[in-house]
């Protein structure tokens, strides 16, 4: 379970950037938009970045600084629950991953249940990707560069489909079927949008990489009228569990 991957420049024009098209969902158009923003507690507080072997000398740091701590919001998807969802809304799209190295730049991409998603090698490698929790979720045969890969229907919700590549342990991400389309990753600072949002209220949730964060306080929004709600913030405890640890 690691979410931050720490490369030196030249590793870096080498990685697998995970591309979430912003407008690939397509909402009612009546709908209104919800904007927020996931707080990290302060640095203090976070538990210690994981540690990965980087295959060079890192500059060294200055020693009274204290130490970045973990930020997992690259591996989080927002998600509107409790609320009337437009017919339009649960009809399954079809997302896309491009690929351009040898890693995934985000670990997590959130679909409506029944979507596909097509992956297109951008890189120069020859990656075997295949799924360890499905295997029958897409061939395990060489992406050529340029070539595209579309995976098969993913028709479970809420159960993580892992992506992994036969010749690389850095190769891993998440596809994760939402029942409609009120959902959204999160950018480097925590930001969120969701378009197309039908009034009434709903509960904000946190999926985190393979399940639901359940110690954040509760969240709500409250959709009337014409215009936008206010912005929304989601504050994260200071020690966020991972899937499966005790919360």
């Amino acid at each position: 379970m690691l979410l931050i991957r720490h490369l030196s420049a030249g590793a870096l024009a080498l990685a697998l950037v995970l591309t979430i098209a912003p407008d690939s969902v397509e909402s009612a158009p009546n709908g209104r938009v919800v904007t927020g923003t996931v707080k990290l507690p302060p640095r203090a507080q976070r538990r210690p970045a994981p540690q990965r072997g980087q295959g060079f000398v890192p500059r060294a740091k200055n020693p009274l600084r204290p130490p970045d701590g973990l930020d997992p919001r690259r591996s989080m998807v927002v998600f509107l629950e409790g609320g009337p969802v437009d017919d339009m809304d649960k009809k399954p799209q079809s997302s896309r991953y491009s690929i351009v190295g040898e890693n995934f730049d985000s670990e997590i991409l959130p679909v409506i249940v029944g979507g596909k998603v097509e992956i297109k090698n951008m890189g120069r490698g020859t990656p075997r990707l295949y799924s360890k929790s499905n295997p029958d979720v897409m061939p395990v045969d060489p992406i050529n560069p340029k070539g595209v890969r579309v995976t098969e229907a993913i028709t479970k919700a809420h159960v993580p489909v892992d992506i992994r590549d036969k010749d690389s342990v850095h190769f891993l991400a998440h596809i994760v079927a939402f029942q409609h389309g009120y959902f959204s990753t999160l950018g480097h600072d925590g930001t969120f949008t969701i378009k197309g949002v039908p009034a009434g209220s709903w509960k904000v949730k946190l999926w985190y990489q393979d399940g639901w964060v359940t110690n954040i306080p509760d969240t709500s929004v409250t959709i009337a009228g014409k215009r936008d709600p206010k912005a929304i913030e989601v504050a994260l405890p200071a020690k966020l569990a991972a899937p499966g640890e005790a919360q």
